[in-house]
C-alpha cells in the first residue's frame, strides 16, 4: 500500500507540473495571438461543447468540455490543444457530421495504462486525415 500511495503522489505531482507548464504556455500564447482570433476560438469551443457535450464517453475521456473562456484557448482543455492533440475531438465531430465515418474501435483512447503515446496520437490523426480525404475534405499536407 505504501508503494501505491507513493505512486499516486508521484502521479499527482506529475499532473500538477503538466498543468503549470500548460498554463505558462497558454499565458505566452495569449500574449501573441490577436484578440479577434481568441474570440473566434472561444466561439468554436462553445460550438463543439454544444454539439458534442451530450457524449458521456467524450466527457469521461476528458475530450469535452472544452474551455470556453477567451483566454483559455491554448490550455490543456483549450480548443487549440484538443484539435491538434490526439485526434479524438475531430473524430467525434466527423462522426457527428457523417455518422460512422470513423469506426471508434480503430481509435486509440487513453486508458488505465495512461495517456496515449506519440505514435498512437499520430495513428489517430492519420486515421482522421484519411477519413477527411475519403469524404472530400481537402487536408493538404497534413496527412503526409
Amino acid at each position: 500500500q505504501l508503494e501505491a500511495a507513493a505512486a499516486a503522489a508521484e502521479e499527482a505531482e506529475r499532473a500538477r507540473k503538466a498543468e503549470a507548464e500548460a498554463a505558462a504556455i497558454a499565458a505566452k500564447a495569449n500574449a501573441s495571438i490577436p484578440r479577434h482570433l481568441r474570440v473566434q476560438l472561444a466561439m468554436y469551443a462553445r460550438y463543439f461543447n454544444a454539439v458534442l457535450g451530450d457524449s458521456t464517453e467524450l466527457t469521461a475521456r476528458g475530450v469535452i468540455p472544452l474551455a470556453e473562456e477567451e483566454r483559455a484557448w491554448a490550455g490543456r482543455r483549450g480548443i487549440a490543444s484538443r484539435l491538434g492533440g490526439d485526434g479524438q475531438l475531430v473524430a467525434a465531430y466527423l462522426n457527428y457530421c457523417i455518422p460512422n465515418a470513423i469506426d471508434n474501435r480503430a481509435m486509440h483512447v487513453p486508458g488505465k495504462a495512461g495517456p496515449l503515446t506519440k505514435e498512437q496520437q499520430r495513428e489517430n490523426l492519420s486515421l482522421v486525415a484519411s477519413t477527411c480525404k475519403s469524404v472530400g475534405v481537402a487536408v493538404g499536407r497534413v496527412a503526409e
